[in-house]
Parts: structure tokens; sequence; C-alpha cells
């Protein structure tokens, strides 16, 4: 487990104003922290993220719309520079968007020559972003 911090960018949202939404923000890997140093050096590497030639995690959505369960963001999410479409459900939470999705690692050559041993194909990421209006 670890964090990313110092997300920049854009961040349009209104629940009354839905598909106006609008999202393109970016975290600096290297704010990584997972609680020990070394590996945090290490996943800055060319082995992991790359931070050098890819220093930035990066989302634009393409549509927002209204779920059962909250909202759906539809986009395009770029790591080391390889983007894929994802799909972000999330809420809003006491003036904070909150969500989560999964991602295969080995999609974005992401510790490419690491195996699953050691470290699992799949990635939760976890959103938070307060809002101030």
């Amino acid at each position: 487990e670890g964090s990313l911090s110092d997300l920049n960018g854009t961040v349009r949202f209104k629940e009354s104003a839905v598909t106006e939404a609008y999202f393109k923000v970016c975290v600096p890997v290297n704010t990584i922290q997972t609680g020990i140093a070394k590996r945090d050096e290490h996943l800055l590497t060319a082995d992991f993220f790359d931070a050098d030639n890819s220093p930035n995690l990066c989302f634009e959505s393409q549509s927002v719309t209204k779920t059962e369960n909250g909202y759906l963001a539809k986009g395009i999410l770029t790591i080391r520079g390889v983007s894929k479409q994802i799909e972000l459900p999330f809420e809003v939470q006491n003036n904070a968007l909150i969500g989560s999705f999964t991602i295969n690692r080995f999609d974005f050559n992401v510790g490419a020559d690491t195996g699953t041993l050691t470290v699992g194909s799949d990635v939760e990421i976890s959103i938070y972003c307060a809002l101030s209006y």
C-alpha cells in the first residue's frame, strides 16, 4: 500500500450539472510514499514508474454520468506513457470525490520484469479529491 499526493489540474464537478463535469488531473509519481524509503526509491526507477521519463500519472475524463450508486467517469488513464480507457466509479461525500478502480500494472508496463510472486498484477487505486467552491 502507498499513497501519492499533490494532485494538480482541472476538476469541474457540480451535482446539478453532471454532464458538464470534467477532470484533467495529474499526480507526480515522485510523491509516492509506501512507508519504506528504499521501496519508494525503487518504484521511481525504470523498473516501475520510470519517473525520469514519465513523471506523472494522469487522467482525463471523456464523460461523466450519474449512476444508481453515485457517478461514473470514463476517460483515459496514462501511466509511463501508456494510455488506456478506464471507468472510475465515484461518489460525493462531505465535499469530496471518493472512488476506486483496479488496473493491471502490466497493461501500463509498471514492473514488467517483476513477477507476480512478490508484487501482484492487479493494483487497486483509490481517489480522494477534496472540492472547494
